[in-house]
């Protein structure tokens, strides 16, 4: 068992003008593989509060695993 956090990076979406379909799918797929899903989230294209998260969750979970439009963290 892992843990991760999918973190996904999109102004519409973190709006709600926009599904985040790769974040959702990617979160769907780590848990078929008896992945816990710590986070699931939808930012927007703001540098200070990305650079803020991937600092949180550097912190917490070992291993980056960047996605196209989403990150995932996994330990």
């Amino acid at each position: 068992m892992f843990t991760a956090a999918v973190l996904t990076l999109s102004d519409k979406g973190s709006r709600g003008e926009r599904e985040d379909l790769s974040g959702k799918i990617l979160a769907e797929m780590l848990a078929s593989i008896s992945g816990k899903v710590e986070t699931y989230a939808i930012l927007p294209d703001d540098r200070k509060l990305i650079e803020d998260q991937l600092i949180y969750y550097a912190d917490r979970i070992a291993q980056l695993a960047p996605q196209p439009g989403s990150k995932v963290f996994l330990t």
